[in-house]
């Protein structure tokens, strides 16, 4: 029952990591009859808008200032910057569930001791993204927040 109970748990935390959009590149790939792993292509940082949840695309359209462009460019430099060691952790605890996976013998402590840092380190990467996207609507004017929020419309929701 002991047992049940814990890979439950793993499962449920692996469940909630994937749904906050654990970067595609963590995941092994495997090919039926192929003994290699290959990774995927990292995401941009951020998911898919890059950092902040605005895609340059989408800053282009708002007709910043120099100004602005440069307080932005400062503001994704250093979430860039402030987020490498999380990323690395997950990586990390990325490979250290997929080596307990592979290993001879499995271990329900090791999975869901990896899974939970994993959850821990998407959190972080959530309130970190929210933060830089906050700031840098702070930098648009009330002209530039109404089209960002008509072009948003425009996009429809953002791919899961």
């Amino acid at each position: 029952m002991r047992h049940h109970k814990q890979l439950m748990l793993a499962a449920a935390l692996l469940g909630i990591a994937l749904l906050l959009g654990v970067p595609a590149g963590i995941v092994p790939l495997a090919h039926p009859g192929d003994d290699t792993t290959q990774q995927a292509p990292p995401p941009p940082p951020g998911g898919p808008m890059g950092p902040g949840g605005f895609s340059p695309r989408l800053l282009e359209q708002l007709g910043l200032t120099d100004d602005q462009r440069t307080q932005i460019s400062a503001l994704l430099d250093a979430q860039r910057t402030d987020t490498q060691s999380i990323h690395e952790e997950l990586m990390q605890a990325h490979d250290a569930i997929r080596a307990a996976v592979q290993s001879s013998t499995y271990d329900d402590g090791e999975v869901v001791a990896q899974a939970v840092i994993v959850g821990q380190a998407m959190a972080e990467l959530t309130m970190r993204q929210a933060r830089t996207e906050w700031s840098i609507y702070q930098l648009l004017t009330a002209e530039q927040r109404t089209k960002l929020a008509e072009l948003r419309r425009q996009m429809g929701p953002r791919p899961r």
